[in-house]
């Protein structure tokens, strides 16, 4: 299959933009505002219509923070795999050098939740400073612009207010995360804990709340399926 070209950097940015609010920290303080785009944006006249738009699980201030080396990023998916020729993650310094080659990947077959974890190889994510990332979908293999989504992460360390987690239950450490405000923690645990217990309501309504206390429009998001990671090629 060929392959697409590779999008520019930053896409229609020179290099990736930081932007601070001059307010302060809203949407359920999960940061500060930078620039990004937590729903699709990109080319479209080579895609299926569908119904829904892609959408990435983070904070609507487009920024969340991470205490894991490899972290894990979740994304709703309205197109199956026949419906898009590759898939592209990116990630960047804040002068938009790459920390990687652009991952390629599979989608799964069905529309629904998909997770892409940072693999092994990539190199560990330096304490304080933000990254830069996208999740682009090319619909066609000359496909030169992608449909993408778009946002920053931190990574911090866990501090003394997050307690043992060796003390927590396994099925209660996201409401640790939740309560440090680590976004990225905590909608992996939440999603996973849902992966084990798809029927259980309380998780279901947790989720939702998640969401929502991120800014994130629940009303235009399904509540499954979660297909778990993409594959990376």
């Amino acid at each position: 299959m060929p392959v697409a070209e590779a999008f520019p950097p930053n896409h229609s940015l020179s290099t990736p933009v930081m932007m601070a609010s001059e307010s302060g920290n809203e949407d359920g303080d999960w940061g500060e505002p930078h620039t990004g785009s937590q729903t699709g944006t990109g080319q479209r006249n080579d895609c299926p219509d569908v119904s829904g738009s892609l959408t990435a699980l983070m904070p609507k201030t487009n920024w969340g923070k991470t205490v894991s080396q490899s972290p894990t990023f979740w994304f709703y998916v309205p197109y199956s795999s026949e419906q898009i020729a590759v898939g592209k993650f990116v990630l960047q310094d804040e002068q938009g050098i790459n920390q990687i080659e652009p991952i390629q990947f599979i989608l799964p077959e069905t529309p629904g939740f998909v997770s892409f974890t940072l693999p092994e190889t990539a190199p560990i994510l330096e304490v304080g400073l933000d990254y830069y990332w996208a999740f682009e979908l090319y619909c066609h293999p000359k496909s030169r612009t992608p449909i993408y989504v778009e946002g920053w992460i931190q990574r911090g360390i866990a501090n003394s207010n997050m307690g043992n987690q060796g003390d927590v239950e396994a099925n209660q450490i996201y409401q640790v995360y939740w309560e440090n405000r680590i976004w990225f923690d905590v909608v992996n645990e939440l999603t996973q804990q849902r992966l084990k217990q798809p029927t259980d309501k309380a998780l279901e309504a947790e989720w939702l709340r998640l969401l929502q206390d991120a800014g994130l429009d629940t009303e235009q998001l399904p509540t499954e399926p979660i297909l778990g990671t993409v594959v990376i090629e």
